[in-house]
């Protein structure tokens, strides 16, 4: 992850999918600061996504972004931008998270190019 304010970082996220949206938090960890965003996304049968991401600081501070991007199912994986909308005037950044695992398929509503490798 690299943002226009805190610097590059290493990242984590955990998303769950149904149809044609996801959601979920990221986790990042940049310059001795760790802080966590919540993603929620809209997902075209492209695999591109667009969607919203807040971050609440411990400051007390909430800066809400736009984000979009894409997934890329022959190497499993999810490529982003982010813009402020609100909030943290003028932070941009990217990020890029490979997928490890998934759950198991409960719904017959899974999108078969969000299938990762391996199971966790």
């Amino acid at each position: 992850m690299v943002d226009a304010q805190g610097g590059s970082g290493s990242a984590t996220a955990t998303l769950a999918q149904h149809g044609a949206t996801a959601g979920g938090a990221i986790t990042t960890t940049q310059g001795g600061s760790t802080l966590t965003a919540q993603l929620s996304l809209a997902i075209a049968s492209s695999n591109a996504f667009s969607g919203a991401m807040v971050v609440n600081y411990t400051s007390g501070a909430t800066c809400t972004f736009n984000t979009s991007g894409t997934y890329n199912a022959s190497t499993y994986s999810l490529n982003g931008s982010y813009t402020a909308v609100t909030g943290c005037t003028g932070d941009t950044g990217t990020y890029a998270l490979a997928q490890q695992c998934t759950d198991t398929v409960t719904s017959s509503e899974r999108r078969p190019q969000f299938a990762p490798p391996a199971q966790c």
